[in-house]
């Protein structure tokens, strides 16, 4: 489970630094992907502290 915590916080943290150049290079739909693809990875990660934090096996 912090495998796929990691995995998905890493690809989070990479799309970060991605969206400002795709952007200014004004790809709309490869952005808009982009922002799907983080906001899912965002949204599970939350997802996943929860339940960690719920059944008591947090950090």
């Amino acid at each position: 489970m912090l495998t796929l915590l990691f995995l998905l916080s890493t690809i989070s943290f990479v799309l970060i630094f991605l969206m400002p150049f795709v952007q200014k290079k004004d790809l709309g739909k490869l952005y808009t992907t982009l922002t799907l693809l983080q906001g899912g990875s965002i949204g599970a990660t939350f997802g996943i502290l929860l339940v960690m934090l719920i059944k008591g096996r947090s950090f």
